[in-house]
Formats: C-alpha cells, structure tokens, sequence
C-alpha cells in the first residue's frame, strides 16, 4: 500500500513559520523589529498580486491567521502590530479583486471577521478598506454594514451596542469614501449627534460649501449646548464656526465668537485665533483688551501670554506679586524664559526665577537635573550681585546648606560654585556623538 503523500506547502509558508516564532513571547522592546520582518514577508506577498494573485489571497489569510494566532504571545502597547495585521487585511482585498472574487463573498467574509475580532484588530479597520477596495467591492461592502445596522435596530435590549458599533462603522466608511450624501441620511436616520454634524460640515468645506457646512457647525453647537456633547467636539465645532464665518464675510460675528472664548479659556492658542479674525487696523485695541483679560488668568497663564506677547513690564509686575513659593511650583519651561527676558533689565526679579527653578530641583529631589539645579544657581547667583543683593543670596546660601546638605549627589558641586568654580553645562547625547564622530573622521 502506497503511503500518502503530504500536501504541497507554500515555500512562504515555511518562511512564515519560522519568523512567527511560535512559543517565543515577543516583549515591547521587540515588537517594532519583529514586525519589520513580518512587512518584508508581506511585501514579497503583495508583489504576487499582480502576477499570481489567486496565490497572493491564500497567503494573506494564512499570513492574518499566523497574526490573530501569535497576538497572545507579544506586547502590543505601541500598536504596531495591530496596524500590520489592518494592512494584511487591505492586501487580502487587493487580492481577491485581481483575481475577480465575488465582491459579496469578500464583504460578508470580511464583515464576519470583523463580528468575531477577539484582539481588536478591526476596532476602525472599515477606514483603511475604503482605501483599499475597488467600486464594486465598495458597494457591497457598504450594502453588507448597512443590512448589519438594519438588523442591528431591531436586536434585544441588551444588545444595543450592536447598533452604535456597526452604526459607528458605516459613518467612518462613508467619511473615509466622502459619500457626503450617504452620511447624512444615516446619520439623520439613526439619531444625529454633534460628532455627525462635525463631520459633515468638514466634508462641506472640502466641497468648497461654506455656507451650507456653517449652517451643520449651529446645529452641531445646538445639540452640544443641550448637553450631549463629549470629549472635544464643542471646541472643534466653536473653532470650525469661526472659520466659516469668516469666509462667509461675517468677521464681526466671528471676532465677536473667538473674544467670548478667549475670555473663557485664555491661553496663547485662542489669543491668535482672536487676533486672526480682528482687522489689522483694531489689532492693537484688542491686544490692549486681551491684557485685561490676562490679569485674571492663572499664573502659568500670564506668564505665558505675556511671554508671547513680549510684554516685559507687565511680566516684571507679575513675578514681583507672585511670592517665591508660588513660582517655585511653575515648570522650567516657564521660568527659564521669563528668567532670560527679565535677568538684564531687572536683575533682581531674573535672579529670583533662576532661583525657583534651582529650589524646584533640589527640594523635589530630582537628582537627574541636579547639574542644572547648580547652573541655576549660578545664574541666581550673578543676577543676585548685579541688583547688588549680596546679603540676600548668603541668605540662600545658608538656607541651601541647611536643608539640603545631605544631598550629596548636589551639594559637593554647589559648594564648588560657592568656592568660585562656574558651572559647565555638561554636553548632550548628540554633541558628543558629533564630536567623537568629527575626531573619527578627521585622522
């Protein structure tokens, strides 16, 4: 008796078995390399496409097995994984469009995939397969998640999540497609929300349709001041509205709306969006009105506006009212420039910032920016003599050996500093790669 002989195997098979690496965990830090090779393999796939794709189909759906089969044996925090698995889903379209499948028979394989999707895998895979398909696989596929969100409506109480997940699926295909039409009728269809109207006034503008794109921005504003609205719609909405005015010719209405929400939420970004829409010959009236609308802000707001809008005196009157304490709790990325602006024509007040961003390192014992907590103090230092404030910087000195002398990993270049020797800032990464690299090269 003749014994059987196995069945022919796909040479790209055994390549793809051995790069699965199956029973080996694939941790974070090698996630990104491990999928690098799983893409060299499925560029080799989708050169099938074109001259084999019959073979080019079967490869994709073992390659999407092997995926779903390995996804419990890696960490996919950085999401890489995830995206590779969407791409091998496109692939296998592509695929079976060359080869002249039944685009029905695509779509409900593909919906049944999305239906059973254990890892995710397909939470918004709908958006990139609107890239993907050709006309007619467009069509069925969207015939086929229309009839999932029909039968949807009329599912169980308990299962309603089935209408918002399929309902949400549809919408992003029909964004993704820019089937404008298609989008309203669902969305009017299955309960309008401030996201839909965001959306499809987006797609108006991209028509070149202001006017009609404003009026979905009110309704869209409407149904989030009734108080539907999540997350950031409204301001997306509020921002959109302004655009839209603007190029309707209503700039007094849209001055008007971005003034009401600077005063609402002031912080450098509304400040320009304000100054956007003002004419240039009241720019500096609004600026004027701004400023009295800053004073009420928080801290880490004024000094930022004033920052920005180089207001150095207003800046200087802000830090001499703000007690020590208080700018100690601002981040360096405050204090160092608002330091540098005023450290020359108020050295007294530069001082006092060099100061708090020291204090802020040193009493939070953050012994990673220890060397810049000294360079700190040695511009406090030279800022202190300069607004001749000598009694007050011993102060500080005496106040730092105090408290912090059991820091030996910051104290023994402090008292350094004290002793005369000015800091260095210690080179970066990059600078001494550079460096090394011009020595390498210059023998």
């Amino acid at each position: 008796m003749a014994l059987r002989s196995r069945p022919r195997i796909d040479p790209f098979e055994g390549e793809l078995e051995r790069t699965f690496n199956p029973g080996a965990f694939i941790p974070y830090r090698a996630c990104s390399s491990y999928v690098g090779d799983l893409e060299e393999i499925e560029g080799r796939i989708a050169a099938l496409t074109g001259s084999d794709p019959a073979r080019a189909e079967v490869l994709y759906e073992t390659f999407l097995a092997g995926c779903y089969e390995k996804a419990s044996e890696l960490d996919d925090s950085s999401g890489s994984f995830g995206a590779f698995v969407e791409k091998l889903f496109c692939g296998w379209v592509k695929a079976r469009q060359k080869a002249g499948a039944d685009p029905a028979d695509t779509s409900a394989r593909l919906l049944s995939w999305m239906t059973t999707d254990p890892h995710g895998y397909c939470g918004c895979l709908e958006v990139e397969l609107a890239k993907a398909f050709d006309k007619a696989g467009l069509a069925a596929f969207s015939q086929g998640m229309k009839e999932r969100v029909e039968n949807a409506r009329g599912a169980q109480e308990g299962e309603a999540h089935l209408q918002r997940r399929w309902g949400q699926a549809l919408r992003n295909l029909y964004l993704a497609g820019k089937r404008l039409e298609d989008y309203i009728a669902l969305a009017e269809g299955s309960g309008l929300t401030e996201k839909d109207c965001l959306a499809i006034a987006t797609l108006l503008v991209a028509r070149r349709k202001p006017t009609e794109g404003l009026v979905w921005v009110e309704r869209g504003l409407e149904l989030y001041c009734k108080g539907s609205g999540q997350g950031s719609d409204g301001h997306r909405l509020d921002g959109l509205r302004r655009e839209l005015l603007m190029k309707v010719g209503r700039r007094e209405e849209a001055t008007q709306s971005a003034w009401d929400y600077f005063r609402r939420f002031p912080h450098r970004s509304t400040y320009l969006e304000l100054m956007a829409c003002v004419p240039k010959v009241e720019a500096k009236a609004w600026r004027e009105r701004a400023l009295g609308v800053i004073d009420q802000a928080s801290l880490n707001t004024r000094l930022e506006l004033l920052l920005a809008l180089r207001e150095g005196g207003r800046l200087a009157q802000v830090v001499r009212e703000t007690p020590d304490a208080a700018l100690e709790g601002l981040s360096h990325t405050l204090t160092e420039p608002a330091a540098i602006c005023l450290q020359k024509p108020h050295p007294e007040l530069g001082g006092r910032l060099w100061l708090a961003q020291a204090m802020r390192i040193v009493k939070g014992k953050r012994s990673r920016y220890y060397d810049e907590a000294v360079i700190a103090f040695g511009k406090a230092r030279l800022c202190f003599r300069r607004a001749g404030l000598a009694q007050e910087w011993d102060r500080t000195v005496a106040e730092v050996r105090a408290e912090h002398r059991r820091k030996l990993g910051f104290i023994a270049d402090f008292e350094r500093l004290m002793a005369g020797y000015e800091p260095v800032a210690k080179p970066s990464f990059l600078e001494r790669a550079k460096a090394n690299w011009q020595k390498g090269t210059s023998t």
